[in-house]
This record gives structure tokens, C-alpha cells and sequence, in this order.
């Protein structure tokens, strides 16, 4: 995608939280605890701690839904412990038999109130592309163009 270097792509939130957490590599547990949500539901609460510093966000809380084993929602904070945004995950889709995964997520600043940015995959795919699209060289054109 090219754009200007003032162009806003994702709006408040970061390339981390907008392209994925990696919860399974990133992160081991450090402390879970069951918990009731409004409805009077039990949800798990868990404590994550980042596996070395290459990961963006070194602690996160992620509530799960016992049943599905879905994330709901996790906040992310920083090294000194300051809470930097609360991602929900609020619609789940599912490709092909049994491929899970979130079609919909609201990244919440915790920084500035009021920053929300709003995700939503509307399609997702997959198909071979040209390896001429993935050459710098290039810039994408391809043989047919």
C-alpha cells in the first residue's frame, strides 16, 4: 500500500494489536483466576507475561470464555505495568471446517478516552500469488503487466 507519511492506516491503534497477538508463542502464563462477568457468567482471567523483549506488548490480561476457549478481550500493557489499550474481540468467523478466527475487534486507548479503532476482516482467502509481488525490485508488477 502506498501512501503518504501522514496518512493514517489504522487509525489509534498499533501494528501489534491490528495484525494479531500471538498469545500461544509470545507469552506464558503467569497467574489465572476465574471471574463473573455482568451477566452473572464465569469467565477465566488470565495473566500473561511476553517470552523475551522482542514482543510489543510485555504483559497482557486476557479474559477467555471457558466454553469456546475464545478471547474476549485483553488489555495490553506496557514494561512499567501501565495499561496501554483493552482489545475486544467481538465477532468470531469460522473458514471451512474448523479455521477460527476474529472478523471483528475493537482496539480501545486506555491513554487517551476516547480513541477507539474498529477492525473488521470482510473476506478472508487463500491463493497463490506471483513471487513477483513479494520482490522489492519489482514493486509488485508482474509479468503480465
Amino acid at each position: 500500500i502506498r501512501t503518504s507519511a501522514t496518512t493514517e492506516v489504522f487509525g489509534d491503534s498499533a501494528v501489534a494489536q491490528t495484525s494479531g497477538i500471538r498469545f500461544a508463542d509470545s507469552y506464558t502464563i503467569d497467574e489465572r483466576r476465574t471471574i463473573t462477568d455482568e451477566q452473572g457468567s464465569e469467565l477465566w482471567e488470565i495473566d500473561l507475561v511476553a517470552v523475551d523483549f522482542t514482543v510489543a506488548f510485555q504483559a497482557a490480561t486476557v479474559t477467555v470464555d471457558p466454553e469456546t476457549l475464545r478471547p474476549l478481550s485483553v488489555i495490553l500493557y506496557a514494561v512499567s505495568g501501565l495499561p496501554f489499550y483493552r482489545v475486544f474481540y467481538e465477532e468470531y468467523q469460522v473458514q471451512g471446517e474448523d479455521d477460527v478466527y476474529v472478523s471483528t475487534t475493537r482496539i480501545v486507548n486506555l491513554l487517551l478516552p476516547g480513541r477507539v479503532t474498529r477492525s473488521e476482516i470482510l473476506e478472508a482467502a487463500a491463493e497463490t500469488l506471483d513471487a513477483a509481488l513479494f520482490d522489492p525490485e519489482t514493486f509488485g508488477v508482474t509479468a503480465e503487466e
